[in-house]
């Protein structure tokens, strides 16, 4: 078998590396780095921390998966399973293509989760408005420190007066994303009224090692996701931009040392 390997200034179209494995040929990281897509390939045995994507210590890096349902990722991963194929069709869909997806800032995630929501469903008019009371309070108390702008108080409680006007508690839910950030899906918030918390998300915490490609860009072409695994890149990750979200995607689930369930911290 052939290995081919990239001249000082050559850069591969992901249609030259699909043809070279078409032709069998053995790869390495000189086939791709030079991709427009790729800022570099890092390998965690002789790397620094990634911020927003893993604290690496001992060549090993851990980062997080925050989801309702920890104990059925955390059975996949132990089996060894292939999370490329586990993450099902949308993974066609999904930012940074099929596979296990974690992040340095598992708090950052915690908006993405359902089950937390839960109690929206039944929440009485009282308590309804009585949310909004302290959410109201909540924002008011935001822009006195100066933690959000005139024009953000605006529309937070724009979005508090629809809710209670509309009996449409949703229109809370951006309240609980930038700029206010605020858990009020969290016990300390609902008890006060007498209502019953969701279940609050949890996470994965996953320590690793190996080769992950830094991408300048999500949504990248599957062939090239399909090339670095071919190379041996165990996964890929974006930090944060004005474009991309700090996350990773895994792709090779035997790179994985250890896996456990945490919780996460608002």
């Amino acid at each position: 078998m052939t290995s081919w390997i990239c001249l000082v200034g050559d850069s591969m179209t992901d249609l030259q590396i699909y043809m070279a494995g078409l032709r069998g040929q053995v790869f390495d990281e000189a086939m791709v780095v030079d991709n427009p897509d790729i800022e570099r390939i890092i390998d965690t045995a002789n790397w620094d921390d990634v911020p927003g994507i893993g604290h690496i210590d001992g060549g090993a890096m851990t980062s997080y998966h925050v989801s309702d349902n920890p104990e059925a990722a955390l059975h996949t991963l132990k089996k060894k399973r292939n999370v490329v194929k586990a993450y099902g069709p949308k993974g066609a869909r999904a930012e940074l293509g099929p596979g296990f997806y974690m992040s340095g800032r598992p708090e950052f995630w915690i908006g993405r989760s359902r089950d937390k929501w839960s109690f929206m469903r039944s929440l009485t008019k009282v308590q309804l408005a009585d949310l909004a009371s302290s959410l109201r309070k909540e924002v008011q108390d935001q822009y006195a420190a100066g933690r959000i702008s005139d024009s953000e108080k605006g529309y937070g409680l724009r979005d508090i007066k629809n809710a209670v006007e509309y009996e449409s508690p949703e229109q809370l839910f951006s309240l609980a994303s930038q700029p206010f950030v605020i858990p009020f899906w969290k016990p300390e918030w609902l008890g006060p009224i007498g209502v019953k918390s969701g279940s609050e998300p949890r996470a994965i915490e996953v320590k690793f090692r190996g080769k992950l490609a830094w991408l300048k860009r999500n949504n990248v072409s599957s062939g090239l996701y399909r090339q670095l695994r071919r190379i041996g890149v165990i996964g890929a990750f974006t930090t944060a931009s004005m474009g991309t979200n700090p996350e990773m995607v895994l792709w090779n689930p035997r790179a994985i040392l250890s896996a456990r369930i945490v919780k996460v911290r608002a």
